[in-house]
């Protein structure tokens, strides 16, 4: 479960690539490094931001 301060500095991550570049990254590598996903593959990826927005969330939501 990640706590308010780990959502707080994903969120300033994901606010200044909004405004900024992907580095020549996908945004599927971008999103999986900013949130630290364990899993870098777009399932991985969503699984992580589900997580971040809903970490009380069961696995049969």
């Amino acid at each position: 479960m990640a706590s308010d301060d780990e959502r707080r500095e994903i969120a300033k991550k994901l606010r200044r690539t909004a405004n900024d570049d992907l580095n020549g990254l996908s945004l599927q590598r971008n999103l999986a490094a900013i949130t630290e996903a364990e899993d870098g593959s777009w399932r991985g990826v969503l699984r992580r931001l589900a997580d971040l927005i809903d970490p009380e969330g069961g696995a049969d939501d």
